[in-house]
């Protein structure tokens, strides 16, 4: 004889059916659990991307900046070497450095918001002044590497840290 079906479930005994519960209890923790780890992974992807483009732009802008002031520098570097000619036959006629530090002071304080300090020497590597004559350069050889390579340059590169 066959049994009912709605009878095997009123005959199932009690134990099974709590383990039944436990078992699909288990299996919806489960399923939250890895919903919010889900979550979490695609939130932390998505701040991630979102750091990255927002730093992105900030190098971008960094980038923009630092081409500008080089351009601003090249402009400032082409000012000053148009002038070098009147420097050196000034130095050449003056023998006090305060004349000549004078001049660079006020060359400086024309472009004051992007040169800070302006050297003068001359052909044989001789420190002749510079615009802040309360600056005392105690190795000027140490500058003979920036002054030896005459080429115009502006933008960022090593220099010695003697400088």
């Amino acid at each position: 004889m066959k049994a009912d079906k709605s009878s095997s479930v009123a005959d199932t005994p009690k134990s099974t059916i709590i383990r039944r519960i436990i078992m699909w209890f288990g299996l919806l923790i489960i399923a939250i659990v890895a919903n919010v780890a889900n979550s979490t992974f695609e939130g932390s992807k998505n701040a991630r991307e979102r750091i990255s483009n927002e730093l992105l732009t900030r190098l971008e802008v960094a980038a923009f900046v630092q081409k500008y002031e080089t351009e601003k520098l090249g402009i400032i570097a082409s000012s000053i070497r148009e002038q070098e000619q009147k420097f050196s036959d000034m130095a050449g006629l003056v023998s006090e450095p305060e004349t000549v530090s004078g001049s660079l002071r006020t060359l400086a304080d024309a472009h004051s918001q992007s040169v800070d300090l302006i050297f003068l020497f001359d052909r044989q590597y001789k420190l002749l002044g510079t615009s802040q004559p309360d600056i005392r350069i105690a190795d000027p050889s140490a500058y003979h590497a920036l002054i030896a390579n005459p080429r115009k340059r502006t933008g960022v590169e090593k220099i010695s840290p003697a400088i």
